[in-house]
């Protein structure tokens, strides 16, 4: 049988959709920032964006659109495509996008991007080849021993000379630093109080 630490990353891995699912029910778009840091941090998507030509941006784990929403807002020639296995997410940022006219550059789609293939893409159909994805506090979030195959499933929605912009914890932040013993699961591995859990690199 499972050890009692097996047994738990068991069933917060069983749980992760479910957790962030309520998370999003509880604080709805209110919680995370929109993003608009990332034209100024990223220079290849400043470029891409600066040229006025279509520019894809595949956002994954987008919960609420942070990402894609300031970046579609802004630029009118950009088409933004959100994965989240969160279904309340999707619907907020679905519903935003329809209320604002931009249901059709702006648009999120239900998605465990750290599901194995068995054979087909993960990533959906209707999403197309994308000049970028963005992992933006994302893989940290992901269990660590399913976070190639979440990185795998993403680069097949990349296009040849694509870029994935990656941003996230790092081993000794301040947001690490805060977690107790006992919230502890493995090495730079926790899992906070809402169930939903967080890596550090």
């Amino acid at each position: 049988g499972l050890s009692r630490g097996e047994r738990e990353l068991a069933r917060f891995e069983q749980g992760a959709a479910k957790n962030w699912d309520i998370f999003y029910q509880r604080n709805t778009d209110k919680f995370f920032k929109d993003r608009f840091y990332l034209v100024k941090d990223f220079e290849p998507l400043r470029a891409a964006l600066a040229t006025g030509g279509t520019t894809d941006v595949l956002e994954v784990g987008c919960g609420v659109g942070n990402t894609i929403r300031p970046l579609t807002e802004r630029f009118p020639f950009c088409r933004g495509y959100g994965v989240d296995f969160a279904a309340s997410a999707i619907d907020l940022l679905n519903s935003k996008s329809r209320d604002e006219g931009r249901l059709d550059r702006c648009v999120g789609f239900v998605c465990d991007i750290s599901q194995d293939p068995d054979g087909g893409p993960v990533v959906p159909a209707a999403i197309p080849q994308v000049h970028f994805a963005t992992l933006i506090f994302v893989l940290s979030a992901i269990a660590p021993e399913r976070m190639e195959t979440a990185v795998q499933n993403i680069l097949e929605r990349v296009e040849p000379g694509g870029y994935v912009l990656f941003r996230d914890y790092a081993e000794l932040d301040q947001a690490q630093l805060r977690f107790s013993e006992d919230q502890r699961l493995g090495l730079n591995y926790y899992v906070r109080q809402d169930g939903t859990r967080s890596f550090f690199f």
